[in-house]
């Protein structure tokens, strides 16, 4: 085991720690960000199931507690975690449909539920269903001109692309994300889809498009 990995372990049980003192106090607020924390954690190394249960506990203790905020940004993390994880199509659709139907205008609240259920939708068979989601996913990033989130939504659609079976679809899409980051030099977003996200597997696009 590595330092990093005992940092992580030692930063998992401060937080169930801390967790429990807030149970203890019945304090909502810090249970709704305790759990939002134990669930970024848990994300992080890649526990996607486990972090979108702790994520589900977040949202639940955020409306408890009235933090719209927090309960928006545990939604998303939901959102972003139930294609990579072991939830089935079917469970993930009836947890993001209702989120997304909750969601008012064109927002980044929107997009977020947007990106996971693309994903989902098309990992079901609904590849027209999921093309459509990831196309407004990225026109909602575009139009709120958050330059550092398109690439992002630009490898959800090359996702799509390549569960559609449109391999070419999918390489221009990525292609296009690593432009995005290359003109706003996010090196961390460039380093990601070189190492090849959770679900680009295989990594036909990747090479293609760091090569140009």
């Amino acid at each position: 085991m590595n330092r990093g990995e005992i940092s992580q372990d030692s930063a998992e049980r401060e937080a169930l720690e801390i967790i429990a003192a807030f149970e203890t106090s019945g304090d909502l607020v810090g249970l709704g960000r305790g759990w939002m924390l134990y669930s970024t954690l848990l994300s992080s190394r890649g526990r996607e199931s486990a972090a979108a249960s702790a994520a589900e506990r977040a949202i639940a203790y955020s409306e408890q507690a009235g933090l719209g905020r927090e309960q928006r940004r545990a939604r998303g993390s939901v959102a972003w975690t139930a294609p990579h994880g072991a939830t089935p199509v079917s469970e993930a659709m009836a947890v993001l449909e209702p989120m997304l139907a909750s969601t008012r205008g064109r927002g980044y609240e929107r997009s977020q539920i947007l990106q996971g259920l693309a994903l989902v939708t098309a990992m079901g068979g609904d590849v027209t269903g999921g093309r459509m989601m990831a196309t407004e996913n990225l026109a909602i990033r575009e139009e709120l001109g958050a330059a550092v989130r398109i690439p992002v939504a630009r490898f959800i659609c090359s996702e799509v692309e390549r569960l559609a079976g449109d391999l070419d679809a999918a390489a221009e899409h990525l292609r296009a994300a690593v432009d995005v980051a290359r003109a706003i030099d996010e090196t961390a977003v460039l380093c990601s889809l070189a190492a090849g996200w959770p679900t680009s597997k295989p990594r036909w696009g990747t090479s293609r498009a760091l090569s140009r």
